[in-house]
């Protein structure tokens, strides 16, 4: 507990997560600091002390291109973290239509699950995010997947009051039970 209240005053919450520079510099949209990481070899799958690689970093933010560049420099898009979070999952789950239609596009598993079983499709509907929702629907997701207690997309958008949502999943013939 000292230790973590010593990194939370003295040194900044990156420095508890194990970020190196390279990590940093993605999880804050420096491109160019990033590009210039990668350029002089460092290894696009490093992880922080979460499990966290800078692709992660880069769907959370909805940085499409960031997504791209890594990517093409041979980052794993599927790899988890240590709760089993994917870089799709975590742009599902912040709405940001442009990273995870690029994850997907460059293939990306749409049924990647955390270890409590909430898929990218779970997550974006969990959040209300209509357009993330359309968009894996569209491309194949499955509608029934189940978190780990037991809850389906569908349950979701009801019980949550997303209408738009719930008519999506409706009409692509998703099911409560």
């Amino acid at each position: 507990m000292k230790r973590i209240i010593f990194c939370i005053l003295l040194l900044g919450l990156s420095a508890c997560d194990g970020n190196s520079e390279f990590l940093t510099s993605v999880a804050q949209g420096k491109s160019d600091e990033t590009q210039r990481h990668v350029e002089t070899g460092q290894n696009v799958n490093e992880t922080n002390n979460y499990g966290w690689t800078a692709l992660m970093f880069a769907a959370r933010n909805g940085d499409a291109s960031m997504i791209d560049y890594l990517v093409k420099h041979g980052a794993e898009l599927d790899a988890a973290d240590h709760a089993g979070w994917t870089a799709l999952i975590r742009a599902a789950k912040e709405g940001h239509l442009a990273a995870v239609r690029k994850l997907i596009d460059l293939g990306a598993n749409m049924e990647s699950a955390t270890k409590k079983g909430w898929t990218p499709l779970l997550w974006a509907t969990l959040q209300g995010h209509t357009e993330v929702v359309d968009l894996l629907v569209k491309r194949g997701a499955n509608l029934q997947a189940k978190t780990e207690d037991g809850r389906l997309p569908l349950m979701i958008a009801i019980t949550e009051e997303h209408n738009d949502i719930l008519q999506v999943l409706q009409d692509a013939g998703a099911k409560a039970w």
